[in-house]
């Protein structure tokens, strides 16, 4: 881990929104059964820091369950909320998985801190794809490599 001196720290806080990782679009999306939903327009997020041009554009027509928390859990971390577009983006790089399963979820959390979301509540989220996501991962890389093959 790098460590800032007091002028370092100072400038970063100052200048904190230039660094930042953004939203560039609104989420818009629709119900497919109440559970399942749709994106109707693209939506971008820039990753890392504003200018690094490496962006995640989410489709139009990805489907989305929000945040996958189990039901008997969404009285401490609700699927629906401030969180949402960070969820919808990470659902989009498990189905796509342009990057290792670590960094998509590493984004999700930089996607929830560009949304202040509370640390606690990121960190949970975090810590739970974490645990449990591989199965969501395994499940979308098959899906992948079904559409590899040829017939």
């Amino acid at each position: 881990m790098v460590k800032l001196n007091r002028f370092q720290k100072r400038h970063a806080k100052r200048h904190a929104e230039e660094y930042m990782s953004r939203f560039l679009d609104p989420l818009k999306v629709e119900t497919l059964d109440g559970q399942i939903w749709t994106t109707l327009e693209d939506m971008d997020y820039e990753i890392g820091c504003l200018g690094s041009k490496r962006r995640v554009v989410v489709p139009a027509g990805t489907k989305t369950d929000f945040g996958s928390v189990p039901r008997c859990l969404w009285a401490l971390v609700s699927p629906i909320g401030h969180a949402t577009r960070a969820f919808v983006l990470h659902d989009f790089l498990y189905q796509s998985q342009p990057y290792p399963r670590q960094k998509c979820d590493a984004i999700l959390a930089e996607a929830m801190d560009v949304l202040s979301c509370q640390h606690w509540y990121t960190r949970i989220i975090y810590l739970g794809v974490r645990a449990g996501g591989w199965i969501a991962w395994n499940a979308h890389r098959r899906a992948l490599n079904a559409l590899k093959r040829p017939n």
